[in-house]
């Protein structure tokens, strides 16, 4: 479990100070930044998990194609 979370929680750290720092600026309405910390949030259950670096790593890649879904 050690290092399930010593993966899951620099991922979760980081996409929150993506969202502050870089998307906050840009993203006006709630809609546009939510999922970034709803990401954030639901990375760190993934410690838990049998392969928690898999785990950690399916929900940003489901960020990224919402992203761009929303964005077309």
């Amino acid at each position: 479990m050690a290092a399930g979370v010593a993966v899951t929680v620099p991922a979760a750290v980081f996409l929150i100070t993506v969202r502050a720092v870089h998307l906050r600026p840009h993203r006006r309405t709630v809609a546009e930044w939510i999922p970034y910390p709803v990401a954030a949030v639901g990375v760190l259950p993934a410690a838990f998990f049998p392969a928690p670096a898999l785990a950690a790593g399916v929900l940003p890649a489901v960020l990224v194609v919402v992203d761009m879904v929303k964005r077309r």
